[in-house]
């Protein structure tokens, strides 16, 4: 075989390699687009989402003598596993994946304030914040709706006379392959920019849990925590629930 004919080998090889990595990319891409997509339409079709109402009709009334705990907000409460196992405790999760600050204000009433707890862990805001990746333009308008939200939740709650932990929103991960045409620089910079403005609530009933403090590693969450950009592993949700206990129960 003649060195020509091997470097036409060796080139077709190649070739057919990165025609292989090409389709792989383009199909994780489209999967992930996909999943956005419907998400986008499943939320489009109902106003608020109601999927634990049957969950809230059927709730017993809080026993006499345990604290009644609500982790509200979006997928890192939907996720939360496994659940705290606090003495004298119920712990009843009411998060919904995907959802907006918006979207989770909507239905304070039904998956909150009904349920009259003693107290909310809530952590929400990367689903405002993510959409800058693709709306750039809107950065300002994007996170000031987010902080604004999360205020005004923090403000219907302690209302009510209910005492809130309110956690940072989670910085994000390093960002995985299929992420990368929907994300930008711009999500982290409004991550951070929402949470100054966090920690500036003053709220006697507010008490802030700085989840940099706890998870951070220069400018991504640490990995030993992390499932993917957006959410924590088994790990990560352990160390949340041992570092939560004594802003739950304060000396």
């Amino acid at each position: 075989m003649s060195q020509y004919s091997i470097f036409q080998i060796s080139l077709l090889a190649i070739l057919t390699l990165l025609l292989g990595i090409s389709v792989t990319a383009n199909f994780a891409v489209f999967k992930k687009a996909k999943e956005f997509y419907t998400r986008e339409q499943h939320i489009r079709l109902t106003a608020v989402d109601r999927q634990h109402a049957n969950g809230n009709a059927k709730l017993a009334p809080k026993k006499d003598g345990t604290q009644r705990i609500i982790l509200y907000g979006d997928s890192k409460c939907s996720q939360w596993d496994p659940l705290p196992q606090w003495a004298n405790t119920e712990i009843i999760d009411r998060g919904i994946g995907g959802e907006t600050t918006a979207q989770i204000l909507e239905r304070i009433n039904d998956d909150v304030l009904e349920l009259k707890p003693d107290t909310v862990i809530f952590q929400a805001g990367v689903n405002d914040l993510k959409a800058i990746g693709v709306l750039p333009q809107l950065q300002e308008k994007i996170t000031q709706d987010c902080v604004d939200n999360i205020k005004t939740i923090c403000d219907q709650l302690t209302n009510q006379g209910i005492r809130v932990i309110l956690t940072t929103i989670l910085t994000p991960a390093p960002i995985e392959f299929q992420r990368i045409p929907l994300w930008s620089d711009k999500v982290n910079q409004s991550v951070d920019a929402a949470n100054d403005q966090l920690r500036a609530i003053e709220n006697p009933l507010v008490t802030l849990f700085d989840c940099d403090t706890y998870f951070r590693d220069g400018k991504y969450i640490k990995a030993e925590y992390s499932f993917d950009t957006l959410h924590l592993n088994k790990t990560g949700y352990q160390h949340w629930n041992a570092s939560l206990e004594k802003y739950v129960f304060p000396q």
